[in-house]
């Protein structure tokens, strides 16, 4: 049995709030739940735990393709938006890698932190993006990735279907939360046979949860701030 790493990556405010951010989506907030189920399964298991996140000093450190649309920086290090979801960052064992690019093995820091892992898990927003940069990234390095699919999340159904396929297709496993933590060793966890089917009707019903509940999120976002909102969407998601 190897080495396995958690990397969890974009797990952080910009990606959720609404009020304040426009990359911002409750649909991401899928993710959440399975992201403290993952993480606590980590610490279990003593899998080291990488938080990648990203770190904007301005529109010039976006990627090229976002500059040349004109997009408006995001996660701007220092601000809010920058800040991790609360409760994943154990300060005293885990390891935080910032990025501007999309992927969360971009930096020669976050190699590092890998060094050694013969097994990614993987966790965050967005699967069809910074999520499935990660995963060519490992493939390329030669790492088994694993991807539990309702711990990654996306801004729509389409988008976390066809960023699962691909990963499935050609550079990992797309599993179930379920069997992960049933597993004595997390390389060794069978794919899903049907990621359209199991994992997109998941998608769906969660985010019709969360969509029921966005007037009572975005209100708690203005009056009680971002950890009690987000909590409101949390609870609505069942484990």
């Amino acid at each position: 049995m190897g080495r396995t790493t958690l990397v969890l990556v974009d797990l952080q405010r910009d990606f959720f709030d609404t009020r304040n951010s426009p990359i911002a989506n409750i649909a991401k907030a899928t993710c959440i739940p399975s992201v403290r189920r993952l993480v606590a399964l980590a610490r279990e298991r003593r899998w080291k735990v990488v938080h990648a996140i990203t770190e904007h000093t301005g529109n010039e450190s976006l990627p090229a393709p976002l500059r040349r649309r004109g997009e408006t920086a995001y996660c701007v290090r220092g601000t809010d938006g920058a800040l991790v979801v609360p409760g994943l960052v154990d300060e005293a064992t885990d390891l935080i890698v910032s990025k501007t690019h999309y992927s969360a093995l971009s930096t020669a820091l976050a190699l590092k932190a890998i060094e050694g892992s013969d097994c990614l898990v993987l966790g965050g927003v967005a699967v069809d993006c910074c999520l499935l940069s990660s995963a060519f990234d490992a493939s390329r390095l030669e790492i088994v990735t694993v991807v539990p699919y309702q711990a990654v999340g996306a801004s729509e159904e389409a988008s976390f279907v066809e960023g699962l396929q691909i990963i499935a297709k050609s550079l990992g496993r797309v599993v179930s939360m379920d069997d992960l933590l049933n597993a004595h060793d997390a390389a060794g966890v069978a794919s899903i046979s049907d990621v359209r089917d199991a994992a997109g009707q998941w998608f769906a019903e969660q985010n019709r949860r969360l969509c029921a509940r966005k007037g009572d999120y975005e209100e708690a976002l203005e009056s009680k701030g971002f950890e009690s909102a987000l909590r409101i969407l949390e609870n609505a998601i069942p484990l």
